[in-house]
């Protein structure tokens, strides 16, 4: 900013007034032409404090405010009202000296508004009785206010609790504060701060730049050094070091120490070279068996300082181990080389011999020793193609069978001395025996189980049948098992004659009696007695007819099933005579039934145990104290406590199966041919009826 000044002189024409042109450099006293001091003024940016020239930028709010080391007015702080000059109260909310925080701050007939001062308090019932005090009607309230909204202030203003106050900020504007962007509300009422830039950007002009370097940090891009802003907005030095014959290393320039990508030896194993910056070097020792030279490191050709043999050659190496320093043959002086000597020899060095069958030795290095090794176990030492130890063909001196061959081994179990072929005998223990009998299977002799040997040749008595037995022959296999019958007795089975086979192992059918006719009784067939209506011997019942179903079999002999007849019947819950159905007892429907027969009574405790017996079903698990499985006096009880696997077990087993659940409830319920016309109404709520039981 240019200020200009006019100065007033103090003598007449001698000292004319003048006018002089500042620059805005700041304020300060410069001298002019003519001699005379000028003061130049500094208040850019300034609401208050000294200009520099013995006056101020400006006055701030009396009392109300104060001027800060920033040359800004700010309210005046508090704590309590104590702290406040004047009249003045402390607004503890926010710190600051106002004139009100409430009405009783305030002279009788004002109130304390959301500006901190006090107002008059006009009454109204419409805008036109405001208008003289250049106010609005709040008709709710009844009285005039300054403003209802924004419309209602003037610029740099906002409506408070229906009062104009100062903008404390631009409305939108931004600003940085440090790394945070500092906003105005739309008010205008405040500032807040919005967002802050991380650590790799800068805040310019209320917003977040990334930095394009780090701030205030030197570093090298090839020879140049560069230089970084305060903030990281730029770089604002780069200086090429080769211009002074340097280098650029760590954010400097300095001399170079070595000649980048060079490489020399710094000893006689280790090789150093130069790095790309010129002011350090990488020491690496050549690997083990290199040596260094010229730079590289190099194979070493034989080991630094060592004397060894190289064939039958004697040999010096240097102490680099780049070259043979000295040699001398020892095959031309008729001698051995040996740990780098020529040396007089007993046998030839490294030679492998068998000293006896069963070991083999090494002819030493040094041609004079042997080292003897002893075959492992089983092992014989063959000077073939390569001494080596290798395992018995056969034990030696030992006869025995192979492939039905008879052999005989040699001493040292490396061959079979002597064989002879058995043939359609047997080799048993090397000798060649007949074969009797089929190898490893039994047999029956009469009543005796007879076992025959692994090889055929010999056959013993294994076991000798009880009275009540007889040897029985299953494949290659015999065994004594219980006879089923009276060997050649006759007994009847319903009409049929059957006859004992001569051991007792099976029935055979000898006549069925009902050909003729007639029925059979202790084995033989006599006049048929079944029908009579009296029992006659071998008859269970005789209820006077032939038929099956009604309790007594044709053969007279009592039932343990009732036949139920084909028919239909309702299944399910009758809704007609039971209130209580449930639902998995739905729905009540019309069901067709094949003829089917059903056990009279339960399945005993007796009849499973015989199943059990048999190993086609398994013993029940017995839970519960109520199981009558396994308890004395029980037999015939019922069989409860058992699964549906095993109740399938046993049906199968007595040649039978379980009832389907139609085939159950008709055998409780009974059919519709028991009942006349619609049976749908006519089934029972219980198999007996309709009555519940009283017991």
């Amino acid at each position: 900013m240019a200020v200009l000044l006019l100065l007033g002189g103090c003598g007449g024409e001698d000292n004319p007034s003048i006018t002089v042109d500042v620059p805005d450099t700041g304020s300060g006293i410069e001298t002019v032409d003519g001699g005379q001091d000028v003061c130049t003024t500094s208040c850019e940016g300034k609401e208050c404090g000294d200009d520099g020239c013995g006056g101020d930028c400006g006055k701030c709010k009396f009392q109300l405010e104060t001027c800060s080391e920033e040359s800004q007015c700010i309210p005046a702080q508090c704590q309590s009202t104590k702290d406040c000059p004047g009249a003045l109260v402390c607004d503890k909310d926010n710190g600051h000296c106002v004139i009100c925080v409430g009405d009783e701050d305030c002279p009788e007939g004002q109130t304390c508004g959301a500006d901190f001062e006090c107002h008059e308090e006009y009454l109204c019932q419409s805008d036109l009785d405001c208008k003289s005090y250049a106010m609005v009607c709040d008709k709710e309230a009844g009285k005039c206010v300054e403003c209802l909204g924004p419309e209602e202030c003037p610029a740099e203003q906002y409506c408070l609790d229906s009062f104009c106050v100062d903008d404390a900020c631009a409305a939108g504007e931004a600003h940085c504060a440090g790394h945070d962007i500092v906003a105005c509300n739309e008010k205008g009422s405040a500032e807040e701060v919005t967002e802050t830039c991380n650590d790799t950007q800068y805040c310019e002009d209320g917003e977040c730049h990334e930095q394009v370097c780090i701030p205030d940090q030197t570093w090298c891009v090839d020879s140049n050094l560069l230089t970084c802003g305060q903030f990281g907005k730029e770089i604002i030095e780069t200086v090429d070091c080769q211009d002074d014959d340097k280098v650029c290393y760590q954010g400097e320039c300095v001399e170079q120490e070595c000649t980048p990508e060079t490489i020399w030896c710094h000893d006689d194993f280790t090789a150093t070279t130069c790095l790309a910056d010129g002011m350090s070097s990488t020491t690496a020792p050549c690997d083990a068996d290199h040596y260094c030279e010229y730079g590289a490191c190099k194979p070493q050709v034989c080991q630094p300082g060592s004397v060894f043999c190289d064939a039958e050659v004697s040999k010096v190496c240097n102490d680099k181990g780049s070259a043979i320093q000295s040699q001398e043959n020892c095959a031309g002086k008729d001698q051995h080389c040996f740990n780098g000597a020529c040396i007089d020899t007993d046998c030839p060095p490294n030679q492998e011999f068998c000293k006896d069958d069963t070991t083999k030795a090494l002819c030493a290095e040094d041609g004079i020793s042997s080292i003897p090794e002893a075959c492992p176990a089983e092992h014989y030492c063959d000077e073939g193609d390569a001494v080596q130890c290798l395992p018995w063909v056969c034990t030696p001196g030992e006869a025995f069978c192979e492939n039905n061959t008879a052999k005989v081994c040699n001493g040292m179990g490396s061959a079979v001395a002597n064989e002879v072929a058995c043939g359609d005998s047997a080799c048993v223990s090397a000798t060649c025996k007949p074969v009797i009998c089929d190898a490893n299977t039994s047999s029956c002799d009469g009543n005796t189980v007879m076992q025959c040997d692994a090889t055929g040749t010999v056959e013993q008595e294994l076991e000798v049948c009880g009275d009540d037995q007889y040897c029985g022959e299953d494949g290659n296999a015999a065994a004594c098992a219980d006879q089923v019958c009276t060997p050649n007795a006759k007994t009847c089975q319903g009409t049929k004659v059957m006859e004992c086979d001569d051991v007792g192992a099976a029935l055979e059918q000898f006549k069925d009696c009902a050909d003729d006719g007639e029925g059979c009784l202790g084995g033989d067939c006599v006049e048929q007695p079944c029908g009579n209506g009296a029992p006659d011997p071998g008859e269970e019942c005789d209820d006077g007819n032939t038929e099956d179903g009604d309790g007594c079999s044709g053969a007279c002999k009592i039932e343990t099933m009732a036949t139920i007849p084909e028919g239909a019947f309702w299944m399910g819950c009758n809704q007609a005579v039971d209130a209580d159905c449930e639902a998995d007892e739905s729905p009540y429907h019309l069901v067709n039934v094949e003829k089917f027969s059903i056990d009279l009574t339960q399945v005993t405790v007796q009849a499973y145990e015989q199943c059990v017996g048999s190993g086609q079903c398994a013993s029940p698990a017995t839970p519960f104290g109520s199981c009558n499985w396994g308890k004395d006096g029980k037999e015939n009880h019922p069989m409860n406590c058992v699964s549906w696997q095993e109740a399938k077990d046993y049906c199968e087993w007595a040649d039978k199966r379980l009832c389907t659940e139609a085939e159950w409830e008709k055998a409780a319920r009974g059919g519709c041919e028991l009942y006349d016309g619609d049976c749908s109404d006519a089934m029972p709520k219980y198999p007996w009826g309709n009555t519940p039981v009283s017991c």
